[in-house]
């Protein structure tokens, strides 16, 4: 499953995809592991994060300001920062509508109206914080940061706890990461999977206590399938264009 998940972000020659990758991996040693390794190693520790930050700056600085694309194929004008107008729109949008948004997924739909100067036009931002602000307002991020922090925090209190979940909590974060500058939950199965990590990652592993019976799961299982396209249908409408 690993080997297939680099291959697939190599294949597609992601740089920041593959950035978060690389900076993800050393981390997937623990909490506990690293919070030991780094107190033995504090100079070699601040050195590492130096020139990590120093690093992610230049690629930023690349990823908006680079003329060819990794093909060596030359980039139309204004390519490079159209990002940057997707995600001024979607700041416009907080600012008119700062406590609800836009709505869910109204992005695309307003963004004509907060359009800012040549950008090509897109259904997302490209930027998951700024689609949140800019669709759900500051109660919408209020209440996703909440959630988040109050997740960690009850990790935080059971180290054992904390190790266990550590591998999906990782995973949720390198997601975040991707998500700043990349497509994320706009894609049925980066959605998915984004689900069953924070599933994973909040679940407490106790015992079952209820096994339903072969006639329920059955039920179940049809009742889910039969609404499959009702579920899929709007998160792949206009997939097609994706920006």
């Amino acid at each position: 499953g690993a080997a297939s998940a680099l291959l697939a972000v190599l294949s597609l020659k992601s740089t920041w995809g593959m950035l978060c990758l690389a900076a993800g991996a050393p981390l997937l040693a623990g909490p506990r592991r690293l919070s030991a390794w780094a107190g033995r190693h504090r100079a070699l520790a601040s050195g590492l994060a130096v020139v990590g930050g120093l690093g992610l700056a230049a690629v930023l600085s690349w990823k908006f300001g680079h003329r060819v694309n990794l093909n060596n194929q030359p980039m139309a004008p204004g390519e490079t920062t159209r990002r940057l107008d997707w995600w001024l729109a979607g700041l416009r949008m907080l600012r008119d509508h700062p406590w609800f948004g836009v709505g869910p997924s109204g992005f695309g739909s307003a963004y004509l109206a907060y359009k800012t100067g040549g950008a090509q036009n897109t259904l997302f931002a490209h930027n998951w914080i700024v689609t949140l602000l800019a669709e759900t307002g500051l109660l919408g991020a209020f209440a996703v940061a909440g959630g988040a922090l109050w997740m960690l925090w009850k990790a935080g209190r059971n180290t054992a706890a904390l190790e266990r979940s550590w591998p999906f909590i990782l995973g949720l974060g390198l997601f975040a990461a991707f998500g700043t500058i990349g497509l994320g939950l706009e894609y049925l199965v980066n959605l998915l999977s984004c689900a069953v990590l924070l599933g994973a990652a909040a679940a407490e592993f106790p015992a079952p206590a209820w096994k339903p019976r072969r006639s329920v799961l059955i039920v179940a299982a049809a009742a889910a399938l039969f609404a499959t396209p009702d579920l899929v249908g709007p998160l792949m409408a206009s997939r097609a264009c994706v920006e």
